[in-house]
């Protein structure tokens, strides 16, 4: 075949090159299209990947490549096509154009060998991101624990931006402002800090980033309003380009009251300590000092820079610094309280006896840590052994007069018994006679008895031993009740005169202790060696002018009693001591220096004043003012009949361990139709009352019994009695009877002896509760 018939359209078809064999067609046809799709299929992967992942270096190679393929897929189809059909030119412009593709891959493809040589190998790629994963995981790890660890801890902590918006915050910052981590992230620092103003966190943000870092006090507001104190860490930190505050906040609440406790103490302790009478010191275990009160410097005059470490040691007397500084040796080696007395010497050099006396501080070991005491001037005690001897003999005075009104208070004790059972018997002998006569001489019977009882209240009233109750009084009738009383106590050599004052004012006061007054200023007129003493009353009232010339006065109306007498006087030195307790002038054995001390307390405890005038051979003149009481006076006594005694139908515990008594009053209270339940013990009360089921209104029962005092016993009984009511009775004296409370406020007490008019009074007052 020649080359001219190559050229022409007739030339054969392929399959006719083929022999036109059926299994060598179809293996050419066959392979082409399926060579041709998988062409065709591979491209179209290649391009999605480029479009997807258009940031891959070799996108383009990507692109180039794939249309290279789908060139070459399109030559295979035309390659089973020209099989058949003879379009050898639309084969061969597919070819030229899979050949300009093909051209225009190698020309981009080939000068980025040298990049794609320098790629990271593959395997090698793997091990580095199975790395760069395991690194993360560490780092994601490690992220977490950091989160774990903010979101635990006890202090909060707050991430702020620069315009002050919380950004973020741990639990405890929730838990201890009480807001929800939303609510958190919504506020500034200015809604957690009231006084964290805009321009004043503008200059904090300012100082924080200047310094990096800042720890300041502040107070931060709570959810419900609470305002807490809080120390604040702040740190500036800086992330992506991003400044933020960093800080930790710790509530101080607790650690601020220690503080201000501390600081309280600590000032109340320098107040206290510069209040003292003392010197006031603090010494290290090595005898260096650390602290003196105020007094040093204004006792030695030594600056108390100078007095610090052993500076203090120059004003100790030579004589006693090797005995101060071996108790001192001995005290610190057996920690045992620290005692001296030495010589300290005074700024203008004079030398006074000091008691010092100190303490130690250890800590939880027992190590002695500081010493604290105290220096006491006792100079006048130590160089006054006479006065110290004097007190001495007073205070066995006082003995005596103690020992004196004790006696005196026995004997009322038993005096009052018997004379209880006197007056009662008389009493029921007068309603039980019909004959005049006897009854005139049961009269006298009861009238001695009474007396009997006046003279032991004087008698108690002398020895200081009496009940005190305040009365409105007439101070001209009280006086007069006296005057019998105060002429045997002066005798007989001396004349008394009562000049009672008109129109008087009232007084309240108790009767016996003006007639206390009475006596100790009649008595202190008598040893004064004169023969007259006078007594007179009247109204006064004291002005702005008397109250300058005496501090102690008040202005107002007052009611004058004046005690004068004509005896030898005293000097002024005399008069400035005469109301200090134990101060007498008379001679040894025969004062106790406690009448006038005595009379300036009663005065005072019923705001009165008291004054005195006396010069030496003139005579003395005491003048007391008691205030003036606009009350009515307190009702006299009528005498009281038997028709006039009240009764009742009550039922009556009585109490009394003296039989003869109990007998006299259970009869009498029977006679006024009372139910009467008698018991001689406390224990047989108590047995008394558990037995009796009705109610009993009334308990009387004496003060001092055995086993178990009065006031015990109707506080045993109360439960059993809801609504039973107490009267106490005793014979005994005041100091023994308030001992046992039922003196106090709201408690019904009769002293012994009474007549029975005067106990059927006192019973209905008390069940009437008038």
């Amino acid at each position: 075949m020649d080359a001219g018939h190559i050229m022409t359209s007739s030339y054969m078809e392929h399959g006719f090159c083929l022999n036109w064999e059926r299994p060598l067609v179809f293996l050419h046809v066959g392979s082409d299209i399926v060579t041709g799709i998988a062409y065709y299929s591979i491209p179209l992967a290649m391009l999605y990947f480029a479009y997807r992942r258009r940031d891959v270096p070799f996108r383009m190679i990507f692109i180039m490549f794939a249309l290279f393929i789908l060139a070459c897929g399109t030559t295979h189809f035309f390659a089973a096509y020209t099989i058949f059909r003879p379009e050898y030119w639309a084969e061969g412009y597919v070819k030229a154009f899979t050949a300009a593709v093909s051209t225009l891959s190698a020309v981009m493809f080939i000068p980025r060998i040298p990049e794609a040589i320098a790629l990271p190998n593959v395997i090698g790629a793997m091990e580095e991101v199975r790395e760069l994963n395991s690194r993360l995981a560490a780092k994601n790890a490690e992220l977490q624990r950091a989160n774990f660890s903010i979101e635990s801890m006890h202090d909060a902590m707050y991430w702020v931006a620069a315009d002050s918006r919380i950004l973020r915050v741990n639990e405890a910052a929730c838990k201890m402002l009480g807001y929800t981590p939303g609510e958190m992230m919504g506020l500034t620092i200015t809604d957690l800090n009231p006084q964290m103003a805009p321009e004043l966190w503008a200059m904090h943000w300012r100082e924080l980033k200047a310094r990096g870092a800042l720890t300041l006090e502040a107070q931060q507001r709570a959810k419900n309003g609470f305002l807490l104190d809080v120390e604040v860490t702040a740190n500036y930190l800086t992330y992506q380009g991003e400044e933020f505050n960093c800080a930790i906040v710790r509530d101080i609440g607790e650690r601020k009251r220690q503080e201000d406790a501390i600081r309280t103490s600590e000032r109340e302790f320098r107040v206290l300590a510069e209040a003292m009478p003392q010197i006031v010191w603090i010494n290290l275990p090595d005898g260096s000092n650390i602290y003196f009160s105020q007094q040093w410097t204004e006792y030695t005059g030594q600056p108390l820079e100078e007095s610090s470490g052993h500076g203090w040691h120059r004003h100790v007397h030579p004589d006693d610094r090797q005995t101060t500084w071996g108790a001192w040796n001995d005290a610190t080696k057996t920690g045992a309280v620290y005692t001296v007395e030495c010589r300290l010497q005074r700024a203008d050099g004079v030398y006074r006896w000091w008691l010092i006396r100190g303490v130690p501080v250890n800590d939880e070991q027992g190590a002695i840590l500081k010493w604290f005491g105290t220096c006491t001037d006792i100079h006048d005690i130590k160089t006054a052994e006479e006065e110290k001897l004097a007190l001495g003999y007073q205070l066995h005075q006082v003995q005596k007069m103690e020992s004196i009104g004790s006696l005196a208070g026995g004997v009322a004790h038993d005096f009052n018994n018997k004379l209880s059972v006197i007056l009662g018997h008389a009493d029921m002998a007068l309603v039980q006679s019909d004959s005049a006569l006897v009854r005139d001489s049961l009269l006298e019977i009861r009238k001695a008895a009474e007396s009997s009882a006046d003279l032991t209240r004087q008698l108690l009233t002398f020895a200081r031993k009496q009940i005190i109750a305040p009365k409105v009084l007439d101070l001209n009738a009280t006086v007069a009740s006296m005057l019998k009383m105060l002429h045997r106590l002066i005798g007989e050599d001396i004349r008394l005169s009562w000049q009672p004052g008109g129109d008087l004012w009232r007084i309240k006061a108790d009767p016996s202790q003006i007639d206390q007054i009475l006596a100790n200023l009649c008595i202190n007129a008598k040893d004064a060696g004169g023969d007259r003493i006078t007594i007179e009353t009247g109204n006064s009232a004291i002005d702005e002018a008397y109250c300058v010339q005496h501090p102690e006065a008040l202005t107002g109306d007052y009611v004058r009693l004046t005690v004068s007498d004509n005896g030898h006087g005293m000097d002024h030195a005399t008069q400035e001591r005469i109301f200090e307790p134990f101060f007498t002038t008379k001679d040894a054995g025969k004062g106790t220096g406690l009448g006038l001390s005595t009379v300036f307390g009663i005065v005072k405890q019923n705001n009165g004043v008291i004054n005195v005038y006396s010069e030496p051979g003139l005579g003395t003149t005491f003048t007391i003012y008691l205030p003036r009481h606009d009350g009515e006076l307190a009702p006299q006594q009528a005498e009281k009949t038997w028709e006039a005694v009240p009764g009742g139908p009550e039922t009556i515990l009585l109490v009394e361990d003296e039989l003869s008594i109990l007998d006299m009053i259970a009869t009498f209270l029977a006679r006024q139709g009372y139910s009467v339940l008698r018991a001689g013990t406390t224990a047989e009360a108590i047995r008394l009352a558990g037995q009796h089921g009705g109610v009993i209104g009334l308990l009387i029962t004496d003060v001092i019994m055995p086993g178990m005092n009065g006031k015990e016993l109707a506080a045993y009984l109360r439960p059993l009695q809801p609504l039973l009511r107490s009267l106490f009775m005793s014979g005994y004296t005041a100091d023994v009877i308030a001992a046992h409370g039922v003196l106090d406020p709201g408690m019904h007490f009769i002293q012994k002896p009474f007549t029975f008019p005067d106990l059927a009074v006192k019973i209905r007052q008390v069940l009437d509760n008038t």
